[in-house]
């Protein structure tokens, strides 16, 4: 067995630990209103994220469709081009989106996109079945979305439309709070079809009929790929030549992109991949760098919107059975560690998990979710929850002697709180560490601390679900048993008093993690 050991100081204070971990976001915004959408959302917002509000991030508010989501789609549906060219709007499946968002904690990070069908350019095109097309394809499913829209105009009125109903329903307090952000990942084609120029001519017409409305909105962008650093300079540049700055600035990194992402053949294994810590920590910080050469952006906040382990939300472990890594221990700690990193860099404000739920899949099928069928929470909520613990605490410094294990150490007013866990990018790995950690300058403390653990043994919902046999279709009282199991539970930790404070000692497995919480009477 490996050991490590852990030194926190604590008589020295590095600042408040902000909640950077607070966002969710998802492609499918007609699952928010769902039976199940709704009952995750009362979960999020009275069971996970207690510490305060949370953001929320969308695709599809303005896309064109029939309200019903699929993986990867949805459709707010609200631009509607009449006979006699007048437009009229309906905005009753936005309502209930974001009434069942705000009414649960959450606050609307609103990504304004796509181009309805109306405002397409190609929208008066052939549209049905023919022998080239799938059933159900038509070219604006195919594509046409991705359009600049063929008239800046009628944009910026259903722009102006939308914050004005937004307003009207929820108060002008309420929506200074939400974030408004133009499209997703305009500098490639899977999701924008023009040029970098059309994009920022849309932007003005976008920030301004927002400011018509509610000058003191945040309004921001570009949502850029990991990729996408000559687009994020081509934006800032406009933006500081005609003397604005944005509100905020919002990119995006992903880790490991599994080639193929598709694998046809269940008896060919692809390769073990993962690689997504150095990645995304290179990505983010290549595109900080890009806002640094803008002196006069030094204090605008960064949103990483969409910030993920592996690429492809609708892919799961069928796919490529890499795709494990998000049902399990390995999501909860890849994320910590990457939290603690980024914590670091105080211009980042945010980083968004790209998880919520799939309709129509199979039980623990490896897709991005933060709960399964029957919405059985995976350990990753329990990882959010761990450190939902810690925000607002003063952070202590910490010394580890192992790479692979790391901690999160705050002061808190009944005492202390630290967050370890022990991380690998290779998910396939097996280990186990023996942690002694060393808590400087605490003189008075209960003789134990209470303890937390997430691993394949605590905590887990998919580890039980595999001990069961991974049924396809398991039994009310297994989803009883994956419940319980799936749950934190709270456990005694002895503490050792020395000369100069405390001592804490456990074993930690790969992929596992504990939060200790020491009080000081």
């Amino acid at each position: 067995m490996n050991h490590t050991h852990i030194n926190i100081d604590c008589t020295r204070h590095l600042g408040v630990i902000q909640r950077i971990w607070a966002a969710i976001g998802y492609d499918e915004l007609n699952w928010t209103y769902t039976e199940r959408g709704k009952a995750l959302y009362d979960t999020l917002g009275k069971n996970v994220f207690t510490a305060g509000n949370y953001y929320v991030r969308m695709h599809n508010t303005f896309t064109s469709g029939n309200g019903l989501s699929a993986p990867a789609w949805g459709a707010g549906n609200v631009y509607h081009t009449m006979p006699d060219d007048s437009v009229q709007y309906d905005w009753h499946i936005l309502d209930q989106t974001f009434d069942t968002i705000t009414q649960n904690g959450g606050i609307p990070f609103v990504e304004l996109g796509f181009t309805p069908r109306d405002l397409t350019q190609d929208h008066n095109s052939a549209t049905g079945f023919t022998p080239a097309m799938d059933v159900g394809r038509e070219p604006y499913e195919l594509g046409a979305w991705k359009q600049p829209p063929s008239n800046y105009e009628r944009w910026g009125d259903l722009v102006q439309a939308f914050v004005q109903h937004v307003v009207a329903r929820y108060g002008a307090d309420m929506v200074k709070r939400w974030r408004f952000e133009l499209w997703n990942e305009p500098d490639i084609a899977n999701y924008w079809h023009g040029t970098p120029e059309d994009y920022v001519r849309l932007y003005d017409v976008t920030e301004a009929a927002v400011r018509s409305v509610l000058p003191e909105a945040a309004v921001g962008g570009p949502a850029t790929t990991d990729e996408g650093q000559d687009f994020l300079e081509q934006f800032l540049a406009h933006l500081s030549a005609t003397g604005r700055k944005p509100d905020f600035i919002s990119f995006h990194t992903k880790g490991a992109a599994f080639t193929p992402r598709r694998v046809y053949n269940p008896f060919a294994q692809p390769a073990r991949d993962s690689h997504s810590t150095p990645k995304m920590v290179g990505d983010i910080e290549r595109s900080l760098a890009v806002v640094a050469k803008f002196a006069h952006l030094h204090d605008v906040p960064v949103y990483v919107d969409e910030c993920d382990p592996a690429v492809g939300t609708v892919y799961g472990m069928y796919d490529n059975p890499n795709f494990v890594i998000t049902n399990g221990e390995h999501y909860p700690t890849f994320m910590c560690q990457l939290v603690a990193r980024m914590l670091d860099h105080k211009q980042i404000a945010q980083l968004t998990h790209w998880a919520f739920y799939m309709e129509g899949k199979r039980w623990f099928e490896g897709n991005r979710t933060l709960v399964d069928n029957e919405n059985v929470e995976k350990p990753v909520l329990n990882g959010l929850r761990l450190l939902e613990m810690l925000a607002g605490a003063q952070r202590l410094p910490v010394i580890s002697d192992n790479e692979q294990v790391g901690a999160l150490a705050a002061q808190t007013a009944e005492g202390w709180r630290i967050l370890i866990w022990h991380h690998i990018d290779a998910w396939w790995e097996e280990g186990i560490t023996s942690v002694t950690m060393v808590l400087d300058g605490v003189t008075t403390a209960k003789p134990n601390a209470t303890l937390w653990r997430i691993d394949q043994t605590h905590a887990n919902a998919f580890r039980a679900w595999q001990a069961l046999g991974s049924p396809a279709a398991p039994s009310a009282e297994q989803i009883t048993i994956l419940r319980k199991q799936g749950a934190l539970q709270a456990e005694s930790l002895p503490i050792i008093r020395e000369a100069a404070g405390v001592r804490v000692q456990l074993d930690v497995p790969l992929y596992g993690m504990a939060m200790i919480e020491i009080s000081a009477t």
